[in-house]
């Protein structure tokens, strides 16, 4: 037994392969991002709807809170106060979350999409320094505030 499956369940499938491709050559790359590529290989694959099922996204909201506190205390210890809201998490979980690598990306995600934001905004702010920071996402991308 693997995962919970047996081999019986993990050889036993009933797929329609030229569903799949049809849905594949139909695909563009903003399409691509909407598909629950999953579910689709899912039907071949039985294991991975099972994984999928078990997976808590919940799970990584947390971890991405605890990355963002470890951020804050990394600001603190600079003089500079950060704070975030519940848009932002939801965001970055939405954005970092992938079937492929599940939660893998989060550190890059906050690299990418919040710290290289926050360089940004405290180099900008060198005429009138910021000491405190407000991070927010506001139509799918990520708003950095110097209060």
């Amino acid at each position: 037994m693997l995962y919970r499956v047996s081999l019986d369940d993990l050889i036993d499938f009933d797929i329609d392969m030229k569903e799949i491709e049809q849905a594949i050559e139909k695909s563009s790359v903003e399409k691509d991002e909407q598909v629950d590529w999953t579910k689709a290989w899912g039907k071949k694959y039985p294991i991975l709807l099972k994984y999928q099922s078990e997976v808590n996204i919940p799970n990584y909201g947390m971890r991405l809170r605890e990355m963002l506190d470890e951020l804050k205390a990394s600001m603190k210890e600079k003089g500079l106060t950060l704070s975030y809201d519940d848009e932002l998490v939801k965001y970055l979980v939405k954005k970092s979350y992938s079937a492929a690598y599940g939660a893998r990306n989060l550190r890059r995600t906050i690299q990418k999409e919040v710290e290289d934001q926050l360089a940004l905004t405290i180099i900008n702010s060198y005429d009138h320094p910021a000491t405190h920071l407000s991070a927010t996402a506001e139509e799918e991308k990520v708003v950095i505030r110097a209060l």
